[in-house]
Formats: C-alpha cells, structure tokens, sequence
C-alpha cells in the first residue's frame, strides 16, 4: 500500500467512484483539528472544505456530492448531531439529524 495523502484519514469512496472524501489534519495543529478534503481521482486533485469546529467522524456519502458526519454539540456535551455539507464552494454544515452520529446510508 502507498499513501496518496499526507495527514489524513478515514476514506469513503462517492458513490459514482470518482472521489474520495476523507478528514485532513490541520498542519501543526494541537489538538487535532480536522477538515473535509475531497480528492478527485481522475485529476489527481484534492478540494478542502474548512471547518470551524473540526469534527472527528467517518464521513458517508449521502449523493455525489452531499457528505455527511456526526459533529458534537457545543451547548450539549456528550450530545451530537448529524450534518450534511454540499460540495460547493463555500458551504456550511447543515443540520440533517439531531442527536446522532455517525451516519450510514443503506444503498
């Protein structure tokens, strides 16, 4: 096996299989902050979407171009909620189910 990407981790293949979404460490970042990368595999090049909280969760694939993850609740601790992010420039997690985590589609 040879790695692609450095810092990250927690692949999931789109459902057309032409990208791979995976969490991407911020460089020198203590704690770990993660965001969501996208790499297209056909052009060998890798999409960040920056997150302001970080999250921690394996991401699933909703659509082709729809994620979704668990991110905790910051006024709840212990609590999370499922969101979703499109893939587009400039978007923000959406809330897609309260209290939950860690998504699974059944295809």
């Amino acid at each position: 096996m040879v790695a692609v990407v450095e810092n990250a981790e927690c692949p999931s293949v789109s459902p057309n299989g032409k990208l791979i979404a995976y969490k991407k460490r911020r460089a020198d970042s203590q704690p770990a902050h993660w965001d969501i990368a996208v790499l297209d595999i056909a052009k060998g090049t890798e999409q960040i979407y920056p997150l302001e909280s970080g999250f921690d969760d394996q991401l699933e694939w909703l659509d082709s171009s729809t994620l979704l993850f668990g991110q905790p609740r910051t006024d709840n601790p212990g609590d999370a909620n499922i969101v979703s992010l499109k893939l587009e420039t400039g978007a923000s997690p959406q809330l897609f189910i309260e209290h939950a985590w860690s998504p699974s589609i059944q295809r």
